[in-house]
């Protein structure tokens, strides 16, 4: 498809993701998504994205998880204005991962800073899903992202756990040695 307009498309097969991806970049009233490259999945998408001067033909989407984009203007993408955009099967792969990782980071962090300030876990996710607009997804269903977090509490509690054994090790250790020398 020929872009003047930086328009391309991006494929997301997990639901949860694109769900967020249209959350996190809204649709404009022609449906396509406005990415800018101020957020860490915005920037891959501007970095990743190729061009070229014919257009390319695009393969039909047998399971609809294809999201309408448009890059906004910035020093990144003028390069690629009024070129055929297209991405790569590798450069959607690193797109996908880069966006889970910025979902779980975001995911987390809002969830534990409103564990922070005393809200229930239930309520936190309810919040999230509504803050970025999921609710068609997830329709009271919050079972999924309810044990995504508990997973990430229980690695949370083990890093800590570790970091503690560590710690006492050391001071141990350095007690013994200490004790050691007075001995002699």
């Amino acid at each position: 498809m020929y872009s003047p307009i930086m328009e391309v498309k991006i494929h997301i097969k997990d639901p949860i993701l694109r769900c967020y991806f249209v959350g996190r970049f809204p649709r404009q009233d022609d449906g396509y998504c406005l990415v800018d490259s101020r957020s860490l999945t915005g920037m891959a998408i501007t970095s990743l994205v190729s061009h070229s001067d014919r257009v390319l033909p695009s393969a039909p989407d047998p399971d609809d998880s294809a999201v309408a984009i448009r890059l906004s203007r910035s020093k990144y993408s003028d390069p690629h204005r009024g070129k055929a955009l297209f991405l790569t099967p590798h450069a959607e792969a690193q797109i996908n991962a880069t966006l889970k990782r910025e979902f779980d980071n975001d995911f987390t962090a809002f969830c534990s800073t409103a564990r922070v300030c005393g809200f229930q876990v239930k309520d936190a996710i309810e919040a999230f899903i509504q803050e970025y607009g999921m609710e068609t997804l997830f329709r009271g269903d919050i079972e999924t992202l309810k044990k995504k977090f508990y997973r990430y509490e229980v690695s949370t509690r083990t890093q800590l756990h570790e970091t503690l054994r560590q710690k006492a090790n050391y001071a141990v250790r350095k007690v013994r040695r200490i004790m050691n020398k007075v001995a002699l």
